[in-house]
């Protein structure tokens, strides 16, 4: 039992291992298969897809050209008196078809009007000889369709004019051409009118342009407010409209404009009144929207000065601008007063120097004064004399009064017999009340001098705080 058990887990081992080895090996021979036959490859594998053609420059001899179905392969020898049809493979159902030549160029010509692609293989001097291009061309000579038509090159053979127009792209093929001002659409003819390819070869190419109608454009002209919201307009019928259709080429001059006049809401700080349309309305020449501009007036506002009694300077102003304010403001005055400042309230508690250029509402202002002590000049001039005169005559007594020395005759020669000390005692003695009160009466006249001067100082200095 347990021997059957390991060879059938060796069984199992042994199948992994094969399976592990042939999958990279699958894996290669599908890779392989498929650059055999993809088309990027074809040069390798001397295979192209006729669909690729467009993707070499020569086709080396023996390549195989094949397709499945839809294509015509038409293979012609260097002297093109041959052709050979593309045969079908059974072995992998494609159309297939060799070259056996080596050539330096060939012609591809798809026809997707008629569903049938056609690939002729040609060298550059047959092409050239024996071939004539026919192109079909819009109004501003853009190929629609290029046909090469074939020639015998002996005089005898040619393509008449019914091929050529059978061969013209059909009338669904040829796109409307939309300009600024007109659109083009084809009207099924052809100019010059078709004629038969010349047996002879063309040194350019013929060329077959469509003829159109045109129909001028018409374009939609509308105004806008800043917002963007639109402002209707009243046509030439009197019908109340958001826009109008007008052709190409309208002058501005007769485009429609909104009747009222636009407006816009004042702000806190700006008025605004209708400028003009934005950008400038010109001819037509595609829609347009016209938006309305507007010139911003800034707002005055009112000042209020409460003056208390006083009196405003001139150079205060009555009002300001928002944007501007006011710098600064001149003081007021008041008799008896000295002004201390404007208040933005009556308590007086917030001073105003200035208004901010945002400021955007009235304003009113309060002067504050305090109340001075006055001191008239004629005070001061009665104050000033009357020291002066108290002082002169203070000066004139005390110069009176001075003592006078008194002459003592010569004692005779008996005196001296008297006590010196009494003689000398005798000798110096002064009269009372004379000689001892002159100092005294001069300091008294030095102090009353010395107060007049103070209080004409303080005095002056009080008139002159009061007249600032």
């Amino acid at each position: 039992m347990a021997r059957n058990e390991n060879t059938n887990n060796h069984t199992y081992r042994n199948r992994r291992i094969t399976f592990l080895i042939l999958l990279p090996v699958l894996f290669l021979m599908f890779v392989f298969a498929f650059q055999r036959f993809s088309p990027a490859n074809a040069a390798d594998s001397n295979m192209i897809r006729v669909t690729d053609l467009g993707a070499y420059s020569t086709i080396p001899k023996g390549t195989v050209l094949y397709y499945d179905s839809g294509f015509e392969i038409t293979y012609n020898t260097v002297n093109g008196s041959t052709s050979v049809n593309a045969t079908l493979d059974s072995t992998d159902n494609l159309y297939k078809i060799t070259v056996s030549n080596q050539f330096d160029d060939w012609h591809v010509d798809p026809d997707p009007y008629s569903g049938i692609s056609s690939f002729y293989l040609d060298g550059n001097d047959y092409y050239n000889k024996y071939y004539n291009i026919v192109n079909y061309v819009d109004k501003n000579n853009n190929v629609l369709k290029s046909k090469s038509f074939k020639f015998s090159g002996n005089g005898g053979q040619y393509i008449p004019a019914s091929d050529v127009e059978k061969t013209a792209p059909l009338a669904a093929n040829v796109p409307d051409i939309i300009e600024s001002d007109y659109t083009y659409k084809f009207n099924g003819n052809w100019s010059p009118q078709f004629s038969d390819v010349p047996d002879t070869k063309q040194n350019s190419p013929i060329v077959y342009t469509a003829q159109y109608d045109k129909t001028i454009n018409s374009y939609t002209v509308k105004f806008v407010d800043e917002a963007g919201n639109t402002i209707s307009v009243v046509d030439n019928n009197g019908k109340t409209v958001e826009s109008i259709s007008y052709n190409y080429g309208t002058k501005a001059a007769d485009i429609i404009k909104p009747a009222d006049t636009p407006t816009k809401a004042s702000d806190n700080g700006f008025d605004y009144t209708f400028k003009d349309w934005s950008p400038a309305i010109t001819d037509v020449t595609a829609d347009a929207t016209y938006t309305a501009s507007f010139n911003s007036v800034p707002k005055k506002f009112k000042i209020t000065y409460n003056l208390d009694g006083g009196k405003n300077s001139d150079s205060n102003p009555a009002e300001y601008e928002y944007g501007a304010g006011v710098k600064s403001f001149a003081d007021a005055t008041k008799a008896g007063y000295k002004f201390d400042g404007w208040y933005g309230e009556a308590e007086l508690t917030n001073k105003v120097t200035s208004i901010p250029d945002t400021a955007d509402a009235d304003v009113t202002l309060y002067a504050k004064f305090t109340k001075v002590e006055q001191a008239t000049e004629a005070t001061t001039q009665a104050t000033t004399e009357a020291t002066t005169q108290a002082t002169t005559e203070a000066t004139t007594q005390a110069t009176t009064e001075a003592p006078k020395e008194t002459k003592v005759e010569q004692p005779t020669e008996a005196a001296t017999q008297a006590p010196q000390k009494e003689a000398k005692k005798a000798q110096n003695t002064k009269s009372p009340g004379t000689g001892d009160s002159a100092p005294l009466v001069i300091a008294i006249v030095v102090m009353l001098a010395s107060l007049a001067g103070i209080v004409c100082v303080f005095v002056r200095k009080a008139v002159l705080k009061k007249n600032k």
